[in-house]
C-alpha cells in the first residue's frame, strides 16, 4: 500500500505559513483520489450496503437486500452480484454412508420440500436405522424403530395410539375407517344391515346373513342360525281390553268377564269380586284388605254373670281396609248378680291404638229391656282392645259407668257401629 508525504513539515517552534498547509492539503488529496485501496465513507447509504467492485481498480455500491436473500453471483449485474431468493434443487450423488444436513449457523432453518419418485431404503436388509417422523404438534412422533422391530405411534399425551410389533396391532385410541376393513378373511364389504358376526371358532370371525322378517336366532352346536318361530304360547278369546289369564302351559285367554281399558277394572260375573286378604300395604291411598263374616259376643261384668241366649249372640261384620262396621241383636238368657262396668267383646278385630285418644269410638250399640231406666244410654271402646263397654249418662258433669246391675234376662242389645284398626 502507498504511504502518504506531504511536500513541508513542521517541527515545534516553527511558523507555519498558510501557502504550505494548503500544499499539504493538496498532497492528501491527490493520495486519496489517486491511491489504491482507499475507499470514501460516502459511497455507502445505508445499514448492510455492500461495496464491490464494478471493474478493475473501481468500486461500486450494492444496496442492502430483502431479509432472507441470499448473495449471488450475477456477471449481468454492475458489481457481478445480486440479492436473490434461495432457490431449490435435487439432493444428488449422495455417497453411502454420508448423512444429509439441513441446519443454519445463524438465521431461520431453511424448509426443505423432498418430492421422491423412487424407493428409499432407510439402512439396509439386516441392518436397519430407526426413522422418526415428528409433526408440528409437540409430542406427536411416528417411529419405526429398528431394534424392536415396530412402527409406534405416539400422540400428544405421550401414550402410544398405535403399535405393530411382530405381526400384532394395538390401538389404544378410537379407530375409524373409511374405507374397506378385512378382518382375518371377512370382509366387510359384504356385509349388508342385519347381518350378524359371530365367532365360528377361536379367534375367528364368521358372517351370518341375515334372516326373514320374524324368523328368530337360535343356536344348534354353538353355531347361530335363523329359523321360524316354533309353536309356543297361543292367545284365545277375542275381549276387547280382556285380562289375559293362564288357560294351560301353551295358552293364555283373554278373560270376556274381566277387562281393564287403561282406566277402569271391570269384573262381571255374578257372585265373582275383589279378593283383598290382608295385604298390609303402608301406602295411606292404599286399599289392601276386605272380609265380612260373623263374631261371637260376650257379655261381661266387673262382677256377677250374664250368659247370652244361644240364638242371640252372634252377630256380622264388614271390614273394608281399616274401617270395621259391626251389627247384630244379642238377647240375655240370664244374669247373677252383675254389678260395675258391662262391656260387650268378641269383637272381630282389635281397634288402633292411636295418639291423643284419636282411637275413640261410641255409639256402637243401645240397649232396651233393661232392669230399670238409664239415662243417656252410651257406648265407649278405647285403642288397641276387642271391646266396648256400655255407660250411662245423659250429659250431666259425671259420667254413670257401673249399669251392668241394670241389665237381666230378657235384655236385649242392638249393635250397629263402626270403628277403626290397626
Amino acid at each position: 500500500m502507498a504511504t502518504l508525504a506531504v511536500t513541508n513539515t513542521f517541527s515545534a517552534g516553527t511558523t507555519i505559513v498558510a501557502s504550505e498547509m494548503n500544499t499539504n492539503f493538496d498532497d492528501i488529496e491527490a493520495f486519496v483520489n489517486t491511491t489504491p485501496g482507499v475507499v470514501q465513507a460516502d459511497i455507502v447509504d445505508a445499514k448492510g450496503d455492500l461495496i464491490a467492485a464494478t471493474a478493475a481498480d473501481t468500486v461500486g455500491r450494492l444496496a442492502v437486500g430483502t431479509d432472507t436473500y441470499v448473495l449471488t453471483a450475477d456477471s449481468g449485474e454492475a458489481t457481478g452480484l445480486v440479492w436473490a431468493a434461495p432457490t431449490t434443487g435435487d439432493v444428488t450423488g449422495v455417497a453411502a454412508g454420508t448423512n444429509i444436513d439441513v441446519t443454519s449457523a445463524s438465521g431461520p432453518v431453511p424448509s426443505v420440500a423432498l418430492a421422491i419418485d423412487a424407493a428409499v431404503d432407510f439402512g439396509s436388509d439386516g441392518s436397519g436405522v430407526d426413522v422418526s417422523f415428528h409433526s408440528a404438534t409437540a409430542g406427536d412422533l411416528m417411529l419405526w424403530d429398528a431394534s424392536d422391530e415396530k412402527l409406534v405411534i405416539t400422540g400428544t399425551n405421550g401414550a402410544n395410539s398405535l403399535e405393530v410389533a411382530d405381526g400384532n396391532v394395538s390401538i389404544t385410541d378410537d379407530l375409524t375407517v373409511s374405507g374397506n376393513c378385512t378382518i382375518q378373511t371377512l370382509d366387510m364389504d359384504t356385509i349388508v344391515e342385519g347381518d350378524v358376526i359371530y365367532g365360528s371358532g377361536a379367534d375367528t370371525l364368521a358372517r351370518l346373513a341375515k334372516g326373514s322378517d320374524d324368523e328368530v336366532l337360535t343356536l344348534a352346536s354353538g353355531v347361530p342360525s335363523w329359523a321360524a318361530v316354533s309353536a309356543g304360547v297361543s292367545w284365545s278369546g277375542s275381549t276387547a281390553n280382556g285380562i289375559g289369564t293362564y288357560g294351560s302351559s301353551s295358552s293364555i285367554v283373554a278373560e270376556s268377564t274381566a277387562t281393564y281399558d287403561g282406566t277402569t277394572l271391570q269384573l262381571t260375573t255374578s257372585g265373582g269380586g275383589l279378593k283383598l286378604d290382608g295385604l298390609n300395604s303402608s301406602d295411606a291411598n292404599t286399599l289392601d284388605d276386605y272380609e265380612f263374616g260373623d263374631w261371637t259376643a260376650t257379655v261381661t261384668a266387673a262382677s256377677g254373670t250374664l250368659t247370652l241366649n244361644a240364638s242371640y249372640n252372634t252377630g256380622t261384620y264388614i271390614k273394608i281396609g281399616k274401617v270395621v262396621h259391626i251389627q247384630g241383636q244379642l238377647i240375655m238368657s240370664s244374669v247373677s248378680t252383675p254389678s260395675g262396668d258391662l262391656s260387650v267383646g268378641g269383637l272381630p278385630f282389635a281397634s288402633a291404638s292411636l295418639t291423643g285418644e284419636k282411637d275413640i269410638s261410641t255409639n256402637l250399640a243401645t240397649a232396651t229391656q233393661l232392669a230399670s231406666a238409664v239415662d243417656g244410654l252410651w257406648t265407649y271402646m278405647g285403642g288397641g282392645v276387642s271391646a266396648f263397654s256400655m255407660r250411662g249418662g245423659a250429659g250431666e258433669t259425671t259420667n254413670d259407668n257401673a249399669i251392668a246391675d241394670q241389665f237381666d234376662g230378657g235384655t236385649e242389645i242392638f249393635v250397629g257401629g263402626s270403628y277403626r284398626t290397626a
